[in-house]
């Protein structure tokens, strides 16, 4: 148990790691929490040291291996978002991957391998670059492609995850904005991050991208649902983000609607309110958003991850509060990217299940969903 040290001092964010003191895995689990998605670590310790069941652990090593990776070319990296983003190149960053899955041993994982993530949407929020890294455009100039261009661009994009080690893209964005509102959205139109400004044209290039990735084996996330295309402020850095106009049979919901259609194996829900779908909770939070919406209107069977639980928009909420809630309100996988939360998280979450059996068989459903995507993704031992 010695190599998870989790009183490691952390560097400021950006500052230069030594070029003699580049961390081991051991320690750069602690290193820039803040930067980083730290759950990684908790992987094996939470497993290991708490004494969880087996579905409450099998979840764990699905929530805990959305990973942004770590430390490249001797700094902690900047962060942008919700992700650090690299420029050490693809030969860099896959020594990192192959380190991680390395880890992926019958005592810590019972053999399953890692989701190694990424925020490679383009524009402003491309986590990755660097020699044999494209420059990939903004979703929005994305959208002037045609939807053939766009997925033989995805494929190529996609393969050069895959030679990073990388498995899972954490993009494409199926947010719609209304035309002329790009100014007043913060989230989206301000970056550039959607791809048009009409349902059905951003549902045609969502579904283009999901085909690239898929073709080139990588996976894709539709986000942020139900949608972050009308809202003002920034779930990252504010809180009381209100969206007053989509309702829960919306025309703006048709990107995700086709994603699911297309077979996107992962759906990202946001941390916004939606008063005309459920004003008393979080969408993260809301059984109305990920059972009534995403599960029974639009049939989604795959894997619903949360938005950043570290957000400035759900900081006022105690950590374990925000997991119980996510897991109970149907989430599956939860992305955090700071430790102390994430330990807070992992032990609330065990001490519900061993008090509740109900919530017990809700991990295990999360549990089951994100085997079955590990098995997709070809991380199970016993996956073709």
């Amino acid at each position: 148990m010695s190599m998870f040290k989790w009183d490691v001092v952390e560097p400021a964010p950006g500052e230069p790691v030594a070029p003699n003191e580049r961390l081991p895995w051991s320690k750069t689990i602690g290193v820039g929490a803040q930067h980083v998605v730290a759950m990684f670590g908790a992987t094996f310790v939470f497993p290991l040291v708490m004494g969880l069941d087996p579905n409450l652990a099998i979840m764990f090593s699905g929530i805990c291996t959305i990973l942004f990776l770590l430390i490249c070319n001797n700094k902690v990296p900047s962060y942008l978002g919700t992700s650090a983003s690299f420029v050490a190149g693809v030969a860099a960053i896959r020594a990192l991957t192959d380190s991680v899955q390395a880890l992926a041993t019958k005592r810590t994982t019972r053999g399953i391998g890692f989701l190694v993530a990424a925020n490679q949407e383009g524009g402003l929020i491309q986590g990755l670059s660097g020699p044999g890294f494209a420059t990939i455009p903004s979703a929005l100039d994305q959208g002037a492609l045609s939807a053939a261009d766009l997925e033989r661009r995805a494929t190529r994009w996609g393969r050069e995850l895959v030679e990073a080690g990388v498995n899972l893209d954490l993009a494409p964005v199926a947010d719609v904005v209304p035309p002329g509102t790009d100014a007043q959205n913060a989230p989206i139109g301000q970056l550039q991050r959607e791809y048009g400004h009409d349902p059905a044209m951003v549902a045609t290039h969502v579904v283009a991208f999901i085909h690239g990735m898929r073709a080139a084996g990588v996976g894709s996330t539709a986000k942020h649902f139900p949608g972050l295309g009308r809202v003002a402020g920034n779930t990252d850095f504010t809180g009381d983000v209100v969206d007053d106009a989509t309702t829960r049979d919306d025309a703006d919901l048709l990107p995700f609607r086709r994603a699911i259609r297309a077979g996107v194996p992962f759906v990202m829900v946001s941390l916004a309110t939606y008063e005309r779908i459920d004003p008393d909770h979080l969408a993260a939070f809301s059984p109305t958003v990920i059972e009534s919406m995403l599960r029974d209107d639009l049939d989604f069977r795959g894997v619903v991850i949360s938005d950043a639980l570290g957000a400035k928009a759900v900081a006022a909420i105690p950590p374990g509060t925000r997991a119980v809630d996510f897991v109970a309100a149907g989430g599956d996988m939860i992305i955090v990217n700071q430790i102390a939360p994430a330990i807070e998280m992992a032990r609330a979450l065990r001490e519900r299940a061993a008090a509740d059996p109900a919530f017990a068989s809700r991990i295990g459903d999360a549990a089951r969903r994100v085997l079955e995507a590990k098995d997709a993704a070809g991380l199970l031992p016993c996956s073709d």
